[in-house]
């Protein structure tokens, strides 16, 4: 798998996690069942890194809110911005 399609791979996946997160039904879904809501979403769970698998399935409704909460916070107070690079690919910035 070339490093053009790992980075497509894994902006997925993070697009597939934050968007999961902001909604609190879509948040319950990925605490209780986060290769279905992978999958659902057209991501194939077990491509991702093993630790971050386990760390997905480790994941309580709870800690996913307070995740959210905490990049809301930080991107409405201007203290983190997601940008586009060159490839298409997102990238954090600031804080």
């Amino acid at each position: 798998m070339s490093t053009d399609k790992t980075s497509q791979a894994a902006a997925k996946a993070y697009a597939v996690f934050n968007e999961a997160i902001a909604d609190p039904d879509r948040r319950r879904a990925l605490a209780e069942d986060p290769e279905g809501t992978f999958k659902e979403a057209g991501v194939k769970f077990n491509d991702l890194p093993g630790r971050l698998r386990s760390l997905l399935k480790d994941l309580s409704y709870e800690e996913l809110r307070v995740l959210y909460r905490y990049t809301d916070t930080l991107t409405k107070a201007n203290l983190i911005d997601e940008r586009r690079s060159a490839s298409g690919i997102p990238t954090i910035c600031k804080f």
